[in-house]
């Protein structure tokens, strides 16, 4: 994917500049308080918070009874970047604006079992995008808490296939989802 290409070869620059310039920076480690698990790694320079990403999200359901039982298991993966301004509001309180872009590979199985069986596996892969709206309060020199606000798109293709106990038919997958997220973000830097 060319994006990712530009990503590994913006985010050096930046950083790189920022050090040559004198400027503080920051390593550190963040995660998003929800229900699934999405770990950061920020860096904070000067004027910029680039935060690589990675996200997993796992559901999975069943229920049984006397006439049928039905199963299923959901599973995303992300991993992306951050690309913030940063602009100050007080000493403590920072905004930032930006873009958080990445890859996603999702993965969902269903099964349903009557007097015959039905199943439905899915697999795909593409990119999200997502601009980002923030404001962070530090706690202290290392601890901050942040809320994000995002315009989360995602964009992804794939395979599906659907099978009974007698059939089975594949076919090509082409999802867009286009959502809002608000998040709380804890960060500690070193």
């Amino acid at each position: 994917m060319n994006i990712f290409k530009v990503i590994l070869f913006v985010t050096p620059i930046l950083v790189a500049s920022s050090q040559a310039k004198g400027e503080e920076t920051a390593h550190g480690l963040g995660a998003e308080i929800n229900d699934y698990l999405t770990i950061y790694l920020p860096i904070k320079l000067e004027n910029y918070l680039i935060e690589p990403s990675i996200s997993f999200n796992t559901r999975d359901n069943s229920s049984i009874n006397s006439a049928e039982s039905n199963e299923n298991d959901y599973e995303e993966a992300k991993i992306g970047v951050g690309i913030y301004k940063i602009k100050t509001i007080t000493n403590s309180t920072n905004l930032y604006y930006g873009m958080r872009i990445g890859y996603v590979n999702q993965e969902y199985n269903y099964s349903s079992v009557t007097t015959f069986e039905n199943k439905t596996e899915s697999e795909s892969q593409g990119y999200f995008v997502a601009p980002t709206l923030g404001i962070e309060h530090n706690l202290s020199k290392i601890i901050s808490i942040g809320i994000d606000a995002s315009f989360l798109h995602t964009n992804t293709d794939g395979k599906r296939t659907d099978s009974t106990s007698s059939s089975s038919v594949t076919f090509n997958t082409k999802n867009t989802d286009t959502i809002t997220k608000a998040v709380v973000v804890m960060r500690y830097y070193f």
